[in-house]
């Protein structure tokens, strides 16, 4: 066999199997590229998510403390209603006497 006949059969299976290793570490790496890029975005919606929810909490928090008080004013004006109530009571009751 002549040598030019062996590089024609031997370097294009070199040829080959040097393309194929660096294309499969390029699929690898744009693998990891990929993968990368959705962890960060899911990072980045996490943390949106985390904002939204700390907001909410504190808007939840300043919902229930004036729920709070609107039902502590509630509890003082039914006090006054009956106060008042039982004021009117006694003038009727003072007014039919008569």
């Amino acid at each position: 066999m002549e040598i030019s006949t062996l590089i024609t059969i031997i370097l294009p299976v070199i040829t080959a199997f040097v393309g194929w290793f660096t294309g499969s570490r390029k699929r690898r790496n744009d693998a990891i590229n990929e993968l990368q890029t959705t962890i960060d975005n899911l990072i980045k919606r996490n943390n949106d998510y985390l904002n939204q929810l700390i907001e909410i909490r504190g808007q939840y928090a300043a919902i229930k403390s004036k729920m709070e008080e609107i039902q502590s004013e509630n509890e003082q004006l039914k006090k006054i209603i009956e106060a008042l109530k039982e004021q009117l009571t006694n003038v009727k009751i003072i007014t039919r006497k008569i």
